[in-house]
């Protein structure tokens, strides 16, 4: 069981550049872990665990250790206020390494660009 997860992670449609070539641009890939091509596959707990180097969540990949993919209506109770996935960076084990998603973005040196994380932490109730 799950002590405390880190319940959502959302990298917004806030990354825009400055410049003419990208203005207004999302250069974030996926920033809100949707389910965009169909990968997401949950377990009786309405997870997906994904081992380090997984490309599963589309734009992402998974880096340090396990990290779990959810949905909201999972078992455990954390839901996202962005869409309807999210990450759990201590995956199962709720020990160390933790684990992260990566992705190059396509930016200009010299050019201002802005990004919003969203982090949340769930702890369970306790009877």
């Amino acid at each position: 069981m799950k002590h405390v997860a880190l319940c959502s992670l959302a990298l917004g449609s806030l990354l825009f550049a400055t410049g003419n070539r990208l203005l207004g641009q999302e250069l974030v890939v996926n920033g809100s872990f949707e389910n965009t091509s169909s990968t997401f596959v949950a377990d009786p707990n309405g997870e997906m665990s994904l081992p380090v180097s997984s490309t599963a969540i589309p734009g992402w990949t998974v880096v340090s250790g396990e990290t779990i993919w959810g949905s909201d209506g999972n078992i455990f109770g954390p839901n996202t206020p962005y869409g309807s996935f999210f990450l759990d960076l201590t995956g199962y084990h709720d020990l160390a390494p933790y684990g992260g998603v990566t992705q190059t973005l396509p930016t200009v040196p010299g050019t201002d660009y802005r990004v919003s994380v969203s982090l949340g932490q769930y702890e369970p109730k306790h009877a």
